[in-house]
């Protein structure tokens, strides 16, 4: 039963039923990953991490609990533990589905961008048909001055899936910094479409008109980003900048 709610996007009465089942079960592996599973799902990062380490108590060779500990365990600002747990999932399965992407994730976030350069290109080999590992990849050779390698692999995101905001916002930055800036206004400007309440890409989408140049549809883009902000400052927004 708690199955079939978690399937149907009711998380809460299936919360109730895992637990439930960890209480008749409690040396079964499948309730305890069942219950951390929707706890994820609902940003209950505590007890998600206590039900994982049950289930990796119970069952110690399975790879999946110590990606979904890991996960937790970087929601919750806890990264270098995460780290411990991503590589503790690969070494029990070196080709566990993104396995690499998460522990490349969790290196960005200390700004170790060489190894988590290393991780996402590792999950590519693996796996490279997902659009978020090569965005991941482009977004922080990027970061780390490696701008032309950065507009391929973006561009490679953006073949998988067109409609990925993040990647356009970046890929446009990205162009720009290589003086390309009526290509940068191309992918500024689908940004723009698939994110319309965003007022970042107008602010590049300025720069990249000025350096055409084409200083009237510039100064559109500088009026269309201050009404954006204007407009969120009056609703509590924020300016939208990718993860």
């Amino acid at each position: 039963m708690g199955f079939a709610y978690f399937q149907s996007g009711q998380p809460e009465p299936a919360i109730r039923e895992f637990l439930e089942a960890t209480q008749l079960l409690p040396n079964q592996y499948e309730p305890h990953l069942d219950l951390a599973l929707a706890y994820l799902s609902t940003k209950q990062y505590q007890a998600a991490s206590e039900a994982l380490e049950s289930a990796i108590r119970l069952k110690p060779a399975a790879a999946l609990p110590h990606i979904l500990l890991g996960r937790a365990y970087l929601n919750t600002n806890r990264t270098i533990p995460s780290i411990h747990e991503f590589n503790k999932a690969l070494s029990l399965d070196p080709k566990i589905p993104l396995g690499h992407y998460h522990l490349g994730y969790a290196y960005d976030s200390l700004g170790r961008s060489s190894e988590a350069i290393a991780e996402f290109r590792k999950e590519i080999s693996l796996y490279p048909d997902n659009a978020e590992v090569y965005y991941r990849l482009g977004r922080t050779l990027l970061d780390s001055g490696e701008t032309e390698e950065a507009v391929e692999q973006l561009r490679h995101s953006l073949g998988l899936d067109p409609k990925n905001a993040d990647a356009q916002f970046t890929l446009g930055k990205a162009l720009l910094e290589v003086g390309q800036p009526q290509e940068s206004i191309e992918a500024l400007r689908k940004a723009c479409v698939l994110r319309p309440q965003d007022p970042s890409p107008y602010f590049l989408l300025a720069r990249a008109y000025g350096k055409v140049p084409n200083q009237e549809e510039a100064a559109k883009a500088l009026e269309q980003y201050a009404e954006l902000k204007k407009l969120q400052g009056q609703t509590g927004g924020m300016a939208y900048r990718p993860n």
